[in-house]
């Protein structure tokens, strides 16, 4: 099974389109968190990902996506059966067979290691002093180096590794995916690890350069729990005195990025629109759009479940729980909101 790094990815972004803003709540991996998504060819990707600053279209609507999807959730540290290894880690994050331990506060983000793929090889970290991977709040200008240190096993051996970690919310703007949908007010963090190592008599070094882009209306897409970037792109390297560096890029990007597309708003009626009620029991109705396109009902994995082009949508027959809507003008905008269907 192909594996990914989620040990430098694991975190989102704040619901308000304007603050760009990140907390624990929407930044920090968490017990529940549930994100699927697929992997993308790095060949594919853009020459330029995104200036620092901000103003910036990161424009990946040429990337090819691989068909088939993987998950990754949170889940309690204990349930790993390696709680005495990361003694610090209050959260751990599961991908397949392998698992990455944090340990999330109201103020900072730690990362104490776990299994990774890096430069192509299998490793294991255990920070015995963690990377920091957020100090909260978060927005556009954040940035942290610190020193990190602890044990590693490459190359079937055991050693230490002393190095920096570092992050920056460098860059702000819109993002667009393949098949043309657009993401505005997107905020991207960039983090840096940079380790040497030493496991039996083998000297080597180790660099992770990552880009996170997350769009702030769309963290908690299809979970309402998730706190996940909508595109993630890694670069490993790994040297070693017994060979050369090994060069690893990894791209993966939300599986539903076509689902939550949206085009640019630019009608402020239109801009204003909601849902209502909200929690429904019944029925919902799409308020202050004329010439509606089209309304849909999506589950949280994306499936549409119903759809129609008036402005009414009819929830009787939905179970009690949380839907989203997506509804679209003659003009092309377009709009999602979380859903509450909550019978008496």
């Amino acid at each position: 099974m192909k594996k990914i790094n989620v040990s430098f990815l694991v975190f989102s972004v704040c619901l308000s389109v304007h603050a760009q803003t990140l907390n624990q709540s929407t930044h920090a991996p968490a017990v529940g968190d549930v994100y699927t998504f697929q992997y993308a060819d790095q060949t594919t990707l853009p020459g330029n990902l995104g200036n620092p600053g901000t103003g910036n279209t990161f424009n990946f609507s040429g990337l090819s996506v691989y068909p088939g999807s993987s998950t990754s959730q949170g889940v309690t540290v204990a349930s790993t059966g390696s709680a005495s290894a990361y003694p610090s880690a209050n959260v751990a994050v599961q991908t397949g067979t392998d698992n990455t331990f944090y340990n999330a506060q109201s103020s900072q983000l730690q990362f104490y290691g776990g299994n990774l793929t890096l430069g192509g090889y299998p490793v294991t970290l255990n920070y015995s002093t963690p990377a920091v991977l957020g100090i909260y709040p978060m927005s556009l200008g954040t940035t942290n180096t610190n020193t990190v240190a602890g044990t590693i096993n490459a190359l079937g051996n055991n050693g230490n590794f002393i190095g920096t970690s570092s992050f920056t919310a460098n860059a702000t703007g819109t993002l667009v995916v393949p098949g043309g949908q657009s993401y505005a007010n997107v905020i991207r963090m960039q983090s840096n690890q940079n380790m040497t190592f030493t496991v039996s008599f083998v000297q080597g070094t180790l660099t992770v350069n990552q880009y996170d882009y997350y769009a702030p209306n769309y963290s908690n897409y299809p979970n309402v729990n998730n706190n996940w970037p909508l595109l993630t792109v890694q670069q490993s390297t790994l040297s070693s005195t017994i060979g050369g560096p090994s060069v690893q890029t990894t791209v993966t990007i939300n599986s539903n990025y076509q689902t939550l597309g949206t085009s640019p708003i630019s009608n402020s009626t239109f801009a204003s629109s909601f849902i209502a009620p909200n929690p429904a029991q019944d029925v919902v109705y799409v308020s202050f759009v004329k010439h509606l396109k089209s309304v849909q009902i999506l589950d949280i994995t994306g499936k549409i479940l119903y759809e129609t082009n008036t402005d009414r949508i009819y929830t009787e027959l939905l179970a009690n729980g949380v839907y989203f809507v997506r509804w679209e003008d003659a003009r092309g905008n377009v709009k999602t909101e979380k859903l509450i269907v909550q019978h008496n």
